[in-house]
């Protein structure tokens, strides 16, 4: 089994994951984790890789109805 999921948009790799940012926001969802997949191969398996983010950004109403009180 494969997913595969690309885009490619006219701006730099900073403003994508800006833009990306506010319309997670704009849309009311909060990032819990990122990865700079990059950065982590450099470190862990010494050489650079292509520039990837992976995010984790659940919606605020979703983890509001999940999450129980007290």
């Amino acid at each position: 089994m494969t997913y595969t999921r690309a885009s490619t948009v006219p701006v730099s790799y900073e403003q994508a994951v800006e833009h990306t940012r506010a319309a997670l926001a704009d849309q009311d969802f909060g990032i819990l984790t990122e990865i700079d997949v990059k950065a982590t191969f450099n470190t862990k398996q010494g050489y650079g890789w292509m520039r990837i983010w992976v995010v984790g950004a659940p919606s605020s109403r979703t983890v509001r109805c999940e999450v129980p009180s007290g």
